[in-house]
């Protein structure tokens, strides 16, 4: 199973341009970390819903590869759902850091 999904950067960040970005038909997101800075992203919603369908569950590692780079490894810390459609609004990737050890509910 191939946990590795491919995004696009996004330059400009606010909550106009994710209005843009959303109608556009992506995703923004942000993979953030203690070793990581902060990436705004744009994902391809069918993408990101067949990666849920597959890993059935939160707590598994993604890889984050941005534009071509280097696979970041990170947890989904939150995903924000439209509250009538159930529709992924938002993401926040968690950077998973190299070194120290992290602690997940189960």
């Amino acid at each position: 199973m191939d946990t590795t999904l491919e995004v696009s950067s996004r330059v400009v960040i606010g909550k106009g341009e994710n209005r843009k970005a959303r109608s556009r038909g992506v995703v923004p997101a942000v993979v953030y970390g203690k070793e990581q800075q902060a990436i705004a992203i744009a994902i391809d919603p069918a993408k990101l819903v067949e990666l849920f369908k597959q890993t059935q569950d939160r707590n598994t590692i993604i890889g984050v590869k941005v534009e071509g780079g280097e696979a970041i490894p990170c947890l989904v810390r939150e995903v924000q759902r439209h509250p009538l459609s159930r529709a992924i609004v938002h993401v926040d990737f968690f950077a998973v850091p190299k070194v120290d050890e992290i602690e997940i509910v189960v």
